[in-house]
């Protein structure tokens, strides 16, 4: 048989190259309408999409889990340092915990205020701030490449909320010269003067040369004068029915028996003038209420 080995084609006849291609079209025909295998491919989409998906929630807590790490030490590094037993600069404190807890190379924001009276310290005030940045595992196939989150916190410890009394000695001996020239009750009100303000406006001011600072209602300071007896005021002394003979001042006077309760006995005499024998000629002494004026005003006048 001739064959031409120049053009193979030429070699096949005719009608079995038409029914070698047409098997082959219907092959592709079928192939084309054969829906076996397509779950395979909707399958790869479903799984982008949850590779997606996860890959977001590992880099969300990767964020969460660094965030909460910076949180819980920049808490712990603004109490240590708001303490008023802390001797070392507040700044100093909050840095160093950061680098001692391994976070390192954060730009981190301090602020800090501290309050002394008399070489105390009585407040103190930290407050710092910082943020994190991470890089993304799977999100940046999304297009996010960097999270960020911050971190603040601020912390104060204070005396707050106190209650004083001062109780004051104006008795007679108070009259006499202090050391200084001035008699000791005139020492006395000056030095019950300065413990108001600074207790009651700026403990950090001695000078009153500068504003308030401490809030309303915060701090309640009384002053209790006495001599041989205090003076408890009317309104006091008429609430548990105590008489007197006259209405110069209401020192009540306590028998022995009376401490043996706790509660306050209803009946008393009430001693309100003392007589000095002081002289040829009995005198009465001035009582408590007008030898002794706090003059305790809301701007803490000058003397």
């Amino acid at each position: 048989m001739f064959k031409n080995w120049e053009n193979p084609v030429a070699n096949v006849s005719p009608t079995r190259f038409g029914k070698s291609f047409g098997a082959r079209l219907r092959g592709l025909k079928s192939f084309g309408r054969n829906e076996d295998g397509s779950l395979i491919v909707f399958s790869l989409f479903i799984f982008l999409v949850m590779l997606m998906v996860g890959g977001i929630a590992v880099d969300v807590i990767y964020l969460e889990t660094q965030r909460t790490r910076m949180q819980y030490t920049l808490d712990r590094a603004i109490l240590a340092a708001a303490s008023l037993e802390q001797d070392l600069d507040p700044e100093f404190v909050v840095r160093d915990y950061f680098e001692k807890s391994g976070l390192t190379g954060f730009d981190i924001d301090i602020q800090h205020k501290t309050v002394e009276s008399a070489g105390m310290r009585n407040y103190r005030w930290v407050q710092a701030s910082t943020s994190l940045e991470i890089d993304t595992t799977f999100m940046r196939l999304a297009g996010v490449n960097h999270l960020s989150s911050p971190a603040f916190g601020s912390a104060e410890e204070g005396i707050s909320d106190v209650e004083i009394s001062l109780v004051v000695d104006v008795s007679g001996s108070m009259r006499y010269n202090s050391a200084s020239g001035h008699t000791k009750l005139y020492e006395l009100q000056k030095a019950a003067k300065e413990f108001g303000y600074a207790m009651l406006c700026n403990p950090s001011d001695p000078e009153r040369e500068k504003e308030c600072t401490v809030e309303d209602g915060r701090v309640s300071l009384s002053i209790v004068p006495y001599a041989a007896q205090v003076d408890v005021g009317a309104d006091l002394a008429e609430q548990y029915g105590v008489f007197s003979d006259h209405t110069y001042s209401r020192c009540v006077d306590f028998s022995s028996d009376d401490f043996e309760a706790t509660s306050v006995s209803l009946g008393g005499t009430c001693y309100n003038l003392h007589i000095s024998t002081i002289g040829a000629t009995p005198r009465i002494r001035p009582t408590i209420s007008t030898v002794i004026r706090l003059d305790l005003t809301a701007k803490f006048s000058r003397y």
